[in-house]
């Protein structure tokens, strides 16, 4: 294999490569310890005389035999044209590939297709599983790498797409990943940049580790669509679409990973589906753990609903050991009158420890029972100027629920709780801790007299509510 050359002399010759006519250099080895390859690709001899293959930009991954019919094991061709050092391109084709290495040296290079097309797993540049290994594997230090315009496709064998266990500043830009058993990517170095990219079927579609960005892109199907495990990351304009068990899963990687500093805005998140009757799923899970706990998430300007059939119910947000996350302008709708059986929008949050919130500017429409719910040990919550259309009523009558019986310092101001079903069982708050809450100047439309159901012994505060 060829490490390094001293170039000498620039005499130039023309050869013919499988029926390509293709120019070569005259190179001279002055230290006799170089190792090269004489493989009639990149390196020929004629007459004695060494020489190099004028490579402009890219090595293509035919120059090595890779063939991209679908049918050849393309394993060792494209690792050879990898190995060259240089930017590798691929054709037009479905490249059956076992795993292939990113070599140090590969580091900021790239991989590059002709495209891809999310309905014919046939078109553009595919990257085809055959065994179920990783299909693409950097090694430690083999960073800032571009992958562009190709699909991986895990066959439903392979476990991994990119397995991201080394590999910082790898950038996606209109790549397909599909059908893989564990990841699509896989991140633990951070500062990842995916555009333009979709992923559908894999058990996780993303995993996304520290100081990394996703835009314009959609991630559909599998367990959990996008999982982040540590913080300080960007996301703008995803979809996020019929997982099984969440939509958007944020927790810390393990006791010593920090998770802060995260902001979304203008996502599209759209049902968890459900397998067995009588499942509580929640679109989005935001998690803590007894060392590290999840803050300063800010999620704004996004749609969340929950409109098809899903066999179970879903809840659109789920807050435990999370402090200062920001709710804000965003619009959920539920299953509203639509709701029976299994099938109902259960809630639009439900916490537990989790402290410093603030809800703000949202509308939320026909969640089934209570919209808010505070299990236990929450302060410090702000819900301010949302819109409640249509909760409560199925086995819930409270809009907002504080179960919690350590202090909440919980304050609603500038609310509008408006029933259009005429439901007389609806109720705007209950609140069971003794502290109470600050219920101040919120617009009630209810037929129901009642605004506050918290009992005798709570101290809650109503002022200026109006009916």
């Amino acid at each position: 294999m060829f490490y390094c050359l001293n170039l000498l002399s620039q005499e130039l010759i023309q050869e013919n490569i499988n029926g390509e006519a293709v120019n070569f250099k005259k190179v001279n080895v002055v230290d006799n310890k170089i190792k090269y390859e004489v493989d009639n690709i990149l390196y020929i001899k004629k007459n004695d005389q060494l020489y190099q293959r004028v490579i402009d930009k890219n090595v293509n991954v035919r120059w090595f035999g890779a063939k991209g019919d679908g049918k050849n094991d393309d394993t060792k061709a494209i690792q050879k044209a990898i190995s060259t050092g240089f930017p590798v391109e691929f054709g037009k084709g479905v490249f059956l590939v076992s795993s292939l290495t990113l070599p140090y040296y590969f580091k900021g290079l790239s991989l590059e297709g002709v495209g891809y097309n999310h309905w014919d797993d046939t078109a553009g540049t595919v990257l085809k599983a055959i065994g179920n290994q990783s299909i693409l594997n950097p090694v430690n230090g083999c960073d800032w790498i571009r992958i562009s315009n190709l699909r991986l496709d895990g066959a439903n064998i392979s476990d991994i797409g990119f397995n991201g266990q080394f590999g910082a500043g790898i950038i996606f830009q209109n790549v397909g990943v599909y059908n893989f058993k564990k990841y699509g990517v896989l991140s633990r170095q951070g500062l990842l940049r995916i555009s333009e990219c979709f992923f559908s079927n894999n058990k996780i579609g993303v995993e996304l580790y520290s100081d990394s960005t996703i835009s314009n892109t959609e991630i559909t199907g599998g367990e959990i669509c996008l999982r982040i495990v540590s913080g300080g990351n960007r996301l703008n304009n995803i979809w996020l679409n019929t997982s099984t068990e969440s939509l958007l899963h944020m927790e810390p990687l393990d006791a010593q990973t920090g998770h802060q500093n995260t902001s979304m805005n203008n996502l599209y998140l759209g049902e968890v589906m459900n397998k067995t009757p009588n499942e509580k799923k929640f679109q989005v899970v935001i998690k803590g753990n007894d060392k590290k706990r999840i803050q300063q998430v800010q999620i704004t300007n996004s749609f969340f609903v929950h409109a098809t059939n899903t066999v179970g119910n879903n809840t659109f947000f789920s807050l435990d050991k999370a402090d200062e996350i920001i709710i804000s302008n965003c619009n959920f709708l539920g299953q509203n009158t639509y709701a029976k059986g299994n099938v109902y929008t259960d809630h639009f949050i439900v916490a537990s420890d989790s402290h410093n919130i603030k809800i703000a500017n949202n509308i939320i429409k026909g969640v089934n029972n209570s919209a808010i719910e505070i299990v236990k040990y929450c302060n410090d919550w702000s819900v301010l100027g949302n819109d409640f259309i249509n909760c409560g009523g199925m086995k819930q009558n409270a809009v907002i629920l504080v179960n919690s019986q350590n202090e909440s310092r919980m304050f609603l101001q500038a609310n509008r709780f408006i029933d259009y079903r005429d439901n007389k069982n609806i109720f705007a708050l209950k609140c069971l801790t003794e502290k109470g809450c600050n219920f101040k100047d919120n617009y009630i439309i209810y037929p129901n007299s009642t605004v506050d159901e918290s009992g005798n012994k709570v101290n809650t505060q109503l002022e200026k509510n109006f009916r």
